[in-house]
This record gives structure tokens, C-alpha cells and sequence, in this order.
């Protein structure tokens, strides 16, 4: 989580300006253990695989989170 967070103020284009303060607590029992899911079955069965990577996902975050708040107000 730490690293996705870095990444989102690196793309708002000043990391040092807003730190966010990141709580580490006990992990629930009913949390699943495993963050990368294995998508060998759904390219073996569907001919799919995932195109985007973690950069290009958070990459458009920062513009999108500036747009909901100026329209949420």
C-alpha cells in the first residue's frame, strides 16, 4: 500500500508536499493473504491477460481525484 501511495504524490508531481500518514494495524483473519492473483487459468481458458501495470493504473489517479474534488465540492 506504502508503495502505491509514493506513487500516486510522485505523479502529483510533488512527493514531499503531501505525506500521508499510513497506520499499520493487525491484519484480520478473514483478509485474503494474497494481493497478486494468479491469472494463469484465465489465460489458459479466456486468452487473457492483464494489460495494464501498476504505474499506468495510478498514473491518471491524481487527475481524476483534482476533477471529483472541484465537482463534489
Amino acid at each position: 500500500m506504502q508503495d502505491i501511495v509514493e506513487k500516486v504524490q510522485k505523479e502529483e508531481g510533488n512527493p514531499l508536499a503531501k505525506r500521508v500518514n499510513i497506520i499499520h494495524k493487525e491484519i484480520p483473519t478473514d483478509d485474503p493473504q494474497r494481493r497478486r492473483p494468479d491469472t494463469t487459468r484465465a489465460k489458459e481458458t479466456l486468452q487473457w491477460q492483464p494489460q495494464w501495470n501498476v504505474e499506468q493504473g495510478v498514473g491518471p489517479f491524481p487527475r481524476f481525484n483534482e476533477i471529483n474534488t472541484y465537482i463534489t465540492g
